[in-house]
């Protein structure tokens, strides 16, 4: 994660606020185990001493492994760590110490299950995607189990040694809800624990960590937890997606823990507060090393740039309302909309600042925009000189896949009864009121030769052929459409902007010419995702070997890892090529492996997807997963490529 490590030598300890003498005995266990000293070898990034006694040097110069003992600062008493005895589900801890009173047992507290979903196991249909109310109630159920999870937690630290928490929050399947896993940072910013199964983490200092955006990661979770100003969550980017965690503060024999927990949301709602914070982190980038605050508007208002997700995009205003950077509108900036009003009558720009001078924090405000609902989010910003701005990112929270095939259906019979020229014009309408044009979603218009007659979303591609385009995969993504259009109609899907897009189109035959109408959406659901996810990795297995496309699969840092999706490759006896970005389970046979409740679903898997594209739902580490599958076949061998998330 950084190009070289810094390295201070010093001596310095372990304690597990426990005394020399005492002895952690595990209830049911075989025999009792007595702590035993140990020297802690780390071969990755250790905590930065604030006053180094011996040297600094620099470990990438030296090219050997370096042993050092590591401090956690939870006692000022010296002592040494151990490994603890594994603990079972049902075991309860206690902590005797040696001549000392005996401290009363505590029951250990099992984590919130997340709520019902009402998505019955089986394998439903590929084409029965979650409408937007269940994508809000997994949400919403993630929310709460993240949450609960934390607050368990809490109580349990408060009421256990440390060395025996940690363990359990690092280790114990029953501090995880799926997806869902713990945290602990001290104030210093070292893990001192992790429940993710991709990766340790634990004893690295993390607290100069940054998001792909620039946001300081933990530095933003300590700070929320000890002064929470939204209501104990944080939003940044983690693993090429959005993530929220909720954090909690908790003090114990005079130090000082902070205890997360995390879901990846899969929203745009999310995506747009997060695109905003790393816009935030980059400005005051900016103004620390000296340049002035136009190198980040200019890179905010790039249109291929980092700060643009399929259609969401930045703009930035100073409080006077001049526009100084816009995402989408370049042409825009140096223009004044102080006074620009919705169809509603209300001066947005007048209410965004009203509001941020009012509460200081980052603000929701809701409008009409193009015949649609609009919320926007902005955060104030100062430069070096106490000038203010706002930075925002705004989208609609109401087009759906339901609203594109309507808008579909009604360009093409408009065109069938007013023929291309009247259609082009009405089509293309994006300064004035057109019914063709609502909210993010608008008509493009292509002849059978991939000509581009009309294009309601970027005027600039209209009378160009657009047939060897490429999308961002290498897709000839126009030629796909008028092949769907030639074949009855339907979905097309292909990535653009750094995202997912989702076109549906329908031939219209009027006269002697054939047209292709279409119009598309971004989604960002879960189930969309992972059915796009895992298209584009059949796409990618088609085109190259499978040592090839398991490379690009594993690599953290792949159009492949997105948050908790990711995608894995098996054959049809049951053997895993590749699974998200974690080696421990490649070339594992998991034929026999059941779920929670004995279903054998990596059968279920083979089955779905040798009948067809298709979902299967079951039970993992206390939660709901709905894996989408498919199956291809190349060179005579068949693979089922899949992605699963947890609900």
């Amino acid at each position: 994660m950084k190009s070289s490590w810094q390295l201070s030598l010093y001596l310095i300890t372990v304690s597990c606020c426990v005394e020399a003498q005492k002895v952690v005995e595990v209830t049911h266990a075989t025999a009792p185990e007595r702590i035993q000293e140990v020297k802690i070898t780390k071969r990755r990034r250790a905590r930065l001493s604030p006053s180094p006694i011996i040297q600094t040097m620099n470990l990438d110069d030296i090219g050997i492994p370096v042993t050092w003992e590591v401090k956690t600062g939870i006692e000022d008493v010296t002592t040494t760590i151990a490994p603890v005895p594994a603990v079972q589900e049902s075991t309860v801890v206690t902590v005797e110490e040696k001549n000392q009173p005996t401290i009363p047992t505590v029951r250990e507290l099992p984590p919130p299950q997340p709520l019902p979903l009402d998505i019955p196991d089986g394998t439903p249909q590929h084409n029965e995607l979650p409408k937007s109310e269940m994508q809000d109630r997994i949400e919403t159920a993630k929310r709460d189990s993240a949450k609960k999870l934390v607050e368990t937690a809490a109580l349990f630290l408060q009421n256990n040694p440390e060395q025996v928490a940690f363990n359990l929050f690092t280790h114990d399947k029953k501090f995880r809800i799926g997806d869902i896993y713990l945290f602990v940072y001290d104030l210093d910013g070292i893990c001192l624990a992790q429940g993710e199964q991709l990766s340790s983490g634990v004893w690295d200092n993390d607290f100069a960590l940054k998001d792909q955006f620039g946001v300081l990661i933990v530095q933003e979770i300590l700070q929320e937890a000890r002064n929470p100003k939204n209501n104990g969550w944080v939003t940044y980017q983690w693993r090429n997606s959005t993530k929220r965690s909720y954090v909690k503060e908790v003090v114990k024999d005079a130090q000082t823990y902070v205890i997360g927990a995390g879901y990846y949301p899969h929203s745009k709602q999310d995506a747009v507060v997060g695109l905003v914070k790393g816009a935030v982190a980059l400005f005051y980038d900016v103004i620390k090393n000296g340049l002035p605050v136009e190198a980040a508007f200019s890179v905010m208002s790039y249109p291929k740039g980092r700060f643009v997700l399929g259609d969401l995009y930045l703009y930035a205003l100073d409080f006077n309302g001049l526009i100084v950077a816009h995402g989408e509108r370049f042409g825009a900036i140096n223009t004044n909309e102080l006074d620009y009003k919705d169809a509603q009558g209300i001066m947005i720009n007048r209410e965004i600042i009203r509001k941020l001078r009012e509460k200081g924090t980052g603000i929701w405000i809701d409008y009409q925009s193009k015949g649609a609902r609009k919320r926007a989010y902005a955060e104030r910003v100062v430069d070096a000189k106490g000038k203010d701005y706002f930075i925002a990112c705004g989208y609609y929270p109401d087009s759906d896949k339901n609203h594109v095939t309507d808008l579909v259906s009604k360009a093409a019979y408009y065109l069938d009864q007013h023929g291309e020229s009247q259609a082009v014009r009405e089509f293309s309408k994006r300064q004035t009121s057109s019914a063709f044009i609502v909210g993010d979603l608008y008509i493009a218009l292509f002849d059978m030769e991939g000509f581009c007659l009309a294009h309601g979303g970027n005027e600039e591609l209209a009378g160009k052929n657009l047939s060897n385009e490429l999308d961002e995969h290498n897709v000839l993504y126009v030629q796909e459409l008028i092949k769907k259009a030639q074949n009855g109609g339907g979905w097309v899907d292909y990535k653009i902007k750094n995202a997912f897009f989702s076109a549906y189109v329908e031939k219209v035959e009027v006269g002697l010419k054939n047209y292709v109408v279409t119009s598309g959406i971004f989604p960002i659901s879960t189930f969309e995702t992972q059915v796009l996810l895992v298209k584009s990795a059949l796409s990618e297995l088609q085109k190259y070997s499978l040592q090839v496309t398991c490379g690009i699969f594993t690599n953290p840092e792949s159009k492949f890892v997105r948050g908790d999706l990711g995608i894995f490759v098996m054959n049809t006896d049951g053997t895993f090529y590749v699974y998200k970005d974690r080696s421990d389970l490649v070339w594992k046979n998991l034929i026999n492996a059941q779920d929670d409740r004995g279903k054998p679903y990596i059968k279920m898997f083979i089955e779905q997807a040798l009948k067809g594209p298709g979902a299967v739902t079951y039970h993992l580490l206390n939660a709901q997963v709905v894996t989408y599958v498919e199956a291809m076949t190349k060179d005579g061998k068949t693979y089922i490529v899949g992605s699963e998330s947890y609900r």
